[in-house]
């Protein structure tokens, strides 16, 4: 197994790398979640071959069990995101944040209804507004994911002019005031694709 270091040939990624390369599989030991370059070696140069980038960084922004009955929307967890750390390209490919949240209801009846606002400029992040009215079975934990969400400084943007306050809300929308919906699981994710 040899090692390079190749961190002047991606100058979009922050920080140091460093790739073991073995034979032409390639490992990358960072915070970054960047897998699957394949090289080639013709003696002084590297080629790229490709470039995948699988998973992403995760943000919680719930882990845990979060309920209410209220019908206004309660926070329920609250972060500053700082996205200077994460460029809007590496090489070819372009940064998407997605919410992702895992929701139940108490009943039918119930729908459970989050959003992401951003506290520091007063607004619900647009497309963050996601519920579990589509579900077979709302009393059965499920999984929903966002579109792809606006990165900028305009109002309803993710925030990349300046670090942002945002927390998770969620509310319930219909049955009655002793039912409830819960949050189990929430977060950001952050990932890399081709433009």
């Amino acid at each position: 197994m040899t090692t390079r270091d190749v961190s002047s040939l991606l100058p979009s990624l922050l920080g140091p790398i460093e790739i073991h390369a073995d034979g032409e599989q390639v490992a990358l030991r960072d915070t970054w979640n960047f897998v699957g370059f394949g090289l080639t070696d013709d003696g002084e140069a590297l080629n790229f071959a490709a470039l995948a980038v699988v998973g992403g960084q995760e943000l919680p922004l719930v882990l845990g069990e979060e309920t209410t009955t209220s019908t206004v929307a309660t926070r329920k967890g609250s972060r500053n995101i700082d996205l200077s750390f994460w460029p809007a390209t590496a090489g070819a490919l372009v940064r998407r944040l997605r919410l992702i949240v895992t929701l139940d209801s108490s009943v039918e009846d119930a729908t459970a209804t989050i959003d992401l606002y951003d506290q520091t400029h007063g607004v619900v992040v647009t497309g963050t507004e996601l519920d579990n009215a589509a579900a077979d079975d709302k009393t059965i934990p499920t999984e929903i994911e966002s579109d792809a969400l606006t990165v900028g400084s305009a109002s309803g943007d993710l925030r990349s002019d300046e670090v942002a306050m945002y927390l998770l809300r969620i509310r319930r929308v219909g049955a009655t005031a002793s039912d409830a919906v819960t949050c189990t699981n929430a977060r950001l994710v952050i990932d890399y694709v081709a433009a």
